[in-house]
């Protein structure tokens, strides 16, 4: 636009220049000069402001050629972004669906009908209303939802849906679309299936569940415990006295079986062979 204005510009002081130069060389020239009769005749002026025509005509054919140009390249440029974008939206993991301010649907990428098992076709050019009527959404529901993501910017909410294959957990999410001037022309849905990490936090609870559960169980002696040097009994915090055995029994989740070592049983068989030679005697 710029340079069909010089060109104008340019153009309209040649033609000034033009006028002023030959009435400066020749005032009293012929009405006809001879480079005049060549376009048809009339007078000077005349001439001059059928080339100013002519000049004007030229300049709008460059100025129209260079916005035709112009707007080819932009066309061109929104083009190649739009493939661009629709390229990414189309292989999202997350499901997207986008509508104008009124509800209308627009967008209805792959992802989202699989997750969602409708077709774009079925989608695109229809209302959320007429969706999730045949849902059974709630329309209380549904409005405090809208109403949400006009104050608060967004509104989060689960899906819990029944498929062939089992339960399936969805995280939604809308917001609003702006345009440049900040007005709400539109509403983007964006879901993702989240049933394997909600499996795996439910694992991750159990297993910690199971955690405490065992720590519950564990009991762990330590510091000083007063024992009889003679007898070998454990006194208690309320000033009981306790086989070793039972002491420790009580306080852990430790069972005991009896046996006997090596050294103690030559011992008692010796004390058994003494007793026995002397009951034996007259």
């Amino acid at each position: 636009m710029k340079d069909g204005l010089k060109i104008l510009i340019f153009s309209m002081l040649a033609v000034l220049a033009f006028m002023v130069v030959d009435t400066i060389i020749d005032p009293h020239a012929s009405e006809i000069p001879f480079w005049e009769l060549l376009i048809t005749g009339g007078s000077r002026h005349e001439l001059f402001m059928r080339l100013t025509v002519l000049v004007l005509f030229g300049v709008f054919g460059v100025t129209l050629s260079e916005l035709l140009a112009k707007r080819r390249a932009i066309e061109e440029t929104l083009a190649e972004k739009s493939t661009y974008l629709d390229s990414i939206l189309r292989s999202s993991t997350d499901a997207i669906a986008t509508t104008d301010k009124d509800l209308r649907i627009t967008y209805y990428n792959p992802m989202a009908e699989i997750l969602h098992g409708r077709t774009a076709e079925e989608c695109v050019g229809r209302t959320v209303q007429e969706i999730h009527t045949k849902r059974n959404v709630p329309d209380d529901m549904f409005e405090a939802a809208m109403e949400q993501v006009r104050t608060k910017g967004e509104y989060c909410y689960l899906i819990t849906r029944e498929i062939p294959g089992g339960k399936r957990f969805i995280e939604a999410r809308v917001s609003g679309i702006f345009n440049s001037k900040k007005e709400l022309v539109g509403y983007a849905n964006i879901s993702r299936d989240i049933t394997e990490r909600r499996k795996a936090e439910e694992e991750r609870e159990c297993l910690i569940s199971d955690l405490k559960d065992a720590l519950a169980h564990v009991q762990t002696l330590s510091g000083l415990l007063p024992i009889c040097s003679y007898c070998k009994k454990i006194r208690d915090d309320k000033g009981y006295w306790s086989q070793v055995e039972t002491y420790i029994r009580r306080h852990s989740t430790a069972e005991f079986t009896h046996s006997i070592c090596p050294e103690c049983e030559k011992k008692a068989i010796e004390d058994f062979k003494e007793e026995n030679a002397r009951l034996q005697k007259p």
